[in-house]
């Protein structure tokens, strides 16, 4: 009997105890180039400056092992978009959302889950042929 209250106050508390989990929240940047131009992209970030070039159908993608939450949008301060090494525009996290298609702005980005781990995020940019001309444009104006 003093066997089986022994072993029934260990089932307890071992019942009781919590188990520390570590999440793993990825994520994922995909940058697409739909256009039919180059572009080189440099990105300030609070992950890490990139370096980027695109060339015309081209895709970029970087995967952060882990993150502040599942569905933590990528923080750009600035970005310079340049078009052919010829057109060039600046986008800011600061500018008025849906002033244009801005690469510094969240929700111009499409975000997917990832397929292998379902709490990593993959956040997906493509450039298209209207932000070409608004680079040529932007370009003139200057």
């Amino acid at each position: 009997m003093k066997k089986l209250i022994v072993f029934i106050s260990f089932l307890a508390a071992l019942a009781g105890c919590k188990k520390d989990v570590d999440y793993s929240y990825p994520m994922e940047l995909v940058y697409l180039n739909e256009t039919e131009h180059s572009i080189s992209l440099t990105i300030s970030s609070d992950y890490t400056p990139m370096d980027i070039v695109l060339e015309k159908g081209g895709r970029y993608s970087r995967i952060w092992a882990s993150g502040s939450g599942p569905n933590y949008p990528p923080q750009l301060t600035e970005a310079k978009v340049t078009f052919d090494d010829k057109y060039t525009v600046f986008h800011r996290m600061t500018d008025q959302p849906g002033a244009y298609h801005n690469v510094c702005n969240n929700d111009d980005y499409k975000c997917t889950t990832m397929d292998d781990i379902k709490t990593g995020r993959v956040y997906t940019f493509s450039f298209t042929e209207e932000d070409y001309q608004y680079a040529v444009n932007a370009s003139q104006e200057d």
